[in-house]
């Protein structure tokens, strides 16, 4: 928790209407809306209106407000009228044709006084900028909402309005088309967002370097022609132009790379769509890096890339390039290498150089004057060719690196504040003002490994679209261990092992702080002293009951490093929570992590449960758990006050004796064990104690719990024991070794 008001801040909220231009029309739909960089809208509408209702979305009343009002999506199109809302407020206004309009309506915008950032994720795939349906659209979605480069550049040279404007009688449509292919069966989808800060030229090289593709201009019949870099199919190999001495009047400058010049370790750098931020994917070529001894790294900037499964796919292609020792020379020959173009592969046999035949493919080119007739051609020889790199082993070692990549966290907590630790947190008179429909939430974890540094708590509703949490989203792990042997549910000296993270409980002087408590299970108990094999406790404190537990059940530090998430949740509401754990190789990926649900049910309001239950006969003194009760049950406990009682940790031995919560009562239940036939019960009780009545002897299992506003408390008491000796019908209660008269039944 952190600090806040109890009450709604007073203050203005602020509405308003405002007008976005999105970018060129059409487009195929908005997805998604998001204000200062959370989510307030998900769906899918092309054109009309959509409604966002996120009035929480910046912490609501008490804090900065949210999102609420209906938006319009206008396209664009060569009819669009002016947009009549506008027009009723401002007058006469232009249509605003070509673009993508986005109208808020009288927008709920919040609390604060100036316009948060708006982004709306807008997909354009399967319709054209002139309007028409898209060229070869069966090819141009290779994965959901991401468009086929070769569609990119095709638009960029055809669309009258922002590209060059070149009709379809200018664009090879064989090659074109072959590309598409290519594409969509790799799987190369995009997400582009031309800003024109950058040159349409410029743009549409950026779109050739995802593909890894070239564009020319063909000499022969002026069509623009589209090159892929591709394996050779090995028979298309002996067709391909052979340059040797025959052709080529000189080779210079070649030469290829050293092992200590390549590339052994490559980053992809992109921006994930689903997160919407920065991210980036690393390969490694470990035969070289070891022959290297230490790594050489190269990050390549992929702007179009959306996916870690596309960037995964880009950064091993381009690995494969960069850790090869490719050739590369000039070549200056006769005309019989004119018709070669940019990408194109041809054969190379200069055997001062090289034995045998080796394929090459075109960098760029010269094809000299009319009066000098020679070509030249700058190449690099074809990856897909070059043999295998072959590295000598290196000697085996039992060596093993300490780092490990992020796991996933399997131990974890995801529970509401109890009503204590907002008050020592925050203080009573926050606690006290919270409503009856508002809760927290709190999280505490395992490191799942040991170089595991800390996490990034990601939250979500029932849309399961994942954000960090408000305020801080880092969760630090917290102390913990598990049970050396079994322990019943009056054990206060407890044998653990396996202890883990032990600084984060205890002080630096090894001394515990204030008010600190473990959860072994759904028991909360407090730690009175604690050491690497043993630890002392008071048991069932707060709202919890005394459990018995087995040996290797773990416990969590809540006291100190539980995460709480500082957002205020209705009742009931789902949220639904994922934890991306941090070590020194990166951070988990969300598609990795693991759900973890949670239903808020108001933990922090209900009453807290009956302490020092006692049971036994009316005629012998009680104990807490009886084994055996030998006659009428009777039973007695404690009423503890939860608003009250904040000092300290109350424990459910120890605690209690405090006048109940204003309208609270206790209900029992006592059952048969083996029908589950309730033999009696009550509700409302204020006394304490109670006598039950029932003719039944045998095992029985006995509930009792506290009730206030039609809240039940937020644990039950139980307790499981054997009814011997009952008769009652004569008015006398007979034992085996005493008769008692019915007056004698006062303790």
């Amino acid at each position: 928790m952190t600090g806040g008001s109890p009450e709604p801040v007073k203050g203005p909220t602020y509405y308003a209407t405002i007008h976005f231009c999105l970018g060129h029309g059409p487009m195929d739909k908005v997805t998604e809306i998001r204000v200062d960089n959370k989510v307030a809208w998900t769906g899918s509408v092309s054109t009309g209106s959509l409604t966002i209702d996120e009035k929480k979305l910046f912490g609501g009343l008490k804090r900065e407000g949210g999102i609420k009002g209906e938006v319009e999506i206008h396209q664009g199109g060569s009819g669009q009228a002016p947009i009549g809302y506008l027009s009723n407020i401002l007058g006469a206004i232009p249509a605003y044709r070509g673009v993508v309009s986005a109208v808020l309506k009288d927008m709920y915008l919040g609390r604060y006084h100036y316009l948060k950032p708006w982004q709306f994720l807008c997909t354009r795939i399967h319709t054209t900028g002139a309007g028409a349906t898209q060229w070869q659209d069966s090819l141009s979605e290779p994965v959901t909402d991401l468009i086929n480069g070769v569609h990119v550049i095709r638009e960029c040279l055809t669309d009258i309005s922002w590209g060059r404007g070149l009709s379809a009688a200018h664009i090879d449509e064989v090659s074109f088309l072959a590309a598409a292919q290519t594409c969509y069966d790799e799987g190369l989808g995009f997400a582009f967002y031309w800003t024109r800060e950058a040159s349409l030229d410029d743009f549409i090289q950026e779109v050739l370097k995802h593909i890894q593709g070239s564009l020319y201009q063909d000499r022969q019949d002026g069509k623009f022609h589209l090159n892929i870099t591709r394996l050779i199919p090995e028979v298309d190999i002996p067709s391909l132009l052979l340059l040797d001495e025959s052709n080529v009047t000189s080779v210079k400058r070649f030469t290829r790379k050293s092992v200590g010049d390549l590339t052994s370790s490559l980053t992809v750098s992109y921006i994930n769509n689903g997160t919407h931020k920065e991210d980036t994917v690393t390969v490694t070529d470990n035969a070289l890096f070891a022959k290297q001894g230490a790594p050489t790294s190269e990050t390549v900037e992929y702007e179009g890339v959306a996916t870690q499964a596309v960037a995964q796919l880009l950064a091993s292609r381009d690995l494969q390039q960069r850790s090869v020792p490719l050739y590369t020379c000039t070549i200056n020959c006769n005309r019989d290498a004119e018709n070669l173009n940019v990408g194109d592969a041809f054969r190379l046999l200069w055997e001062d150089y090289y034995p045998t035949e080796i394929i090459m493919r075109v960098s760029s080119m010269k094809l000299g004057t009319p009066t000098k007739l020679n070509v030249s051609i700058e190449c690099v020889q074809d990856m897909f060719a070059a043999p295998d790199t072959i590295y000598s082993a290196t000697p085996a070692s039992n060596w093993v690196d300490p780092l490990t990549y992020p796991v996933d966290i399997s131990e974890i907590l995801v529970q509401e504040v109890p009503y204590y630790s907002i008050a020592k947190s925050e203080g009573d008179a926050f606690a006290q003002s919270i409503a009856t429909t508002e809760s927290y939430i709190s999280l505490a974890a395992i490191a799942p490994s040991s170089d595991s540094i800390d996490a990034t708590v990601m939250a979500a509703g029932t849309n399961l679209v994942y954000e960090e949490t408000e305020g801080t989203s880092t969760l630090f792990f917290c102390g913990t261990g598990t049970l050396d042997t079994s322990i019943d549910k009056e054990d206060t000296t407890l044998s653990i092992t396996n202890i883990a993270n032990f600084e984060s409980i205890v002080k630096e002087d090894g001394t515990l702080p204030n008010n600190s408590y473990i959860q072994i299970g759904t028991e909360i108990l407090a730690l009175l002293s604690i050491s690497q094999t043993s630890m002392t406790v008071y048991r069932g404190v707060l709202d919890t009951v005394p459990e018995s537990h087995s040996a290797g059940d773990r416990f969590y530090d809540i006291s100190g490093s539980a995460f709480a998430d500082t957002t205020t949740y209705l009742i009931p509401e789902t949220r639904n929570y994922k934890v991306l754990t941090s070590t020194t190789k990166g951070t988990l990926l969300l598609v990795d992590a693991s759900n973890h649900q949670i239903i808020t049910a108001g933990r922090l309001h209900r009453p807290y449960p009956p302490f020092s239950t006692y049971t036994g006969s009316r005629s012998v003194t009680l104990t807490k758990w009886a084994a055996d009760v030998n006659g009428q049950v009777r039973a007695t406990w404690v009423t503890a006050n939860r608003v009250q009682q904040t000092a300290s940790v109350l424990n459910w031995y120890r605690g209690g004796a405090s006048s109940p919560e204003v309208g609270q009562t206790a209900s029992a239940t006592l059952i048969r064990t083996d029908t589950q036939a309730v033999l009696d019960s009550f509700t409302g009780n204020t006394l304490a104690e109670h006598y039950f009545t029932t003719t039944y002897g045998g095992e029985v299992k006995l509930s009792i719990w506290t009730v206030r506003d039609g809240l039940n408390s937020f644990q039950t008491v139980t307790h499981t024991f054997t009814i011997i000796n009952t008769v009652f019908d004569t008015g006398v209660w007979i034992d085996s070794a005493l008769w008692v008269d019915t007056e004698l039944w006062r303790d």
